[in-house]
């Protein structure tokens, strides 16, 4: 029962070793409207940062069309016919962004209980899943929903 803090960035999953080939993030938005917070954008940094706003694509900060699919290293990304952007790492996993608050992420089998961040670590043990990054490096499991959320703030996105 995180809602979070409006225009932070989050890591949503990372793999979870010191020096991470991947990481996925999200930034939070409080929409007044429907009176609740929603993803305003998702980023995969791998090497460089591919970030989703919307049905636009940005490169290291820079636009990008996307009208063939982007292929970058081991990331592809595609948009499908219903205008949803598809973002693929090889052997990693595969996320669809609706470029409307909605981020659906499905991990590859081979990171299975290899990631941590917002996600948890996809052992398929949910008892597990709130801990948080320890400064030495080692990941401790907490029970209070606010301490998880925070600890997976990206430092410096926002002003909390």
């Amino acid at each position: 029962m995180y809602n979070g803090h409006s225009d932070c960035e989050y890591v949503l999953f990372e793999e979870c070793v010191p020096r991470p080939s991947f990481t996925v993030l999200i930034r939070h938005h409080y929409l007044k409207e429907a009176m609740k917070m929603v993803v305003s954008e998702v980023s995969v940094v791998n090497g460089d940062r591919v970030t989703l706003i919307e049905d636009r694509l940005y490169i290291n900060g820079k636009i990008h069309n996307i009208l063939t699919p982007l292929i970058l290293g081991n990331l592809t990304v595609t948009r499908d016919n219903a205008g949803y952007l598809r973002a693929k790492l090889d052997s990693k996993f595969t996320l669809t962004w609706n470029g409307k608050g909605r981020v659906a992420p499905v991990l590859n089998k081979s990171m299975f209980g290899k990631v941590c961040g917002m996600l948890g670590n996809a052992d398929g043990d949910p008892s597990n899943d709130m801990q948080i990054p320890m400064p030495d490096g080692t990941l401790k499991l907490v029970a209070e929903s606010d301490e998880f959320g925070d600890k997976w703030i990206v430092p410096g996105s926002c002003s909390i």
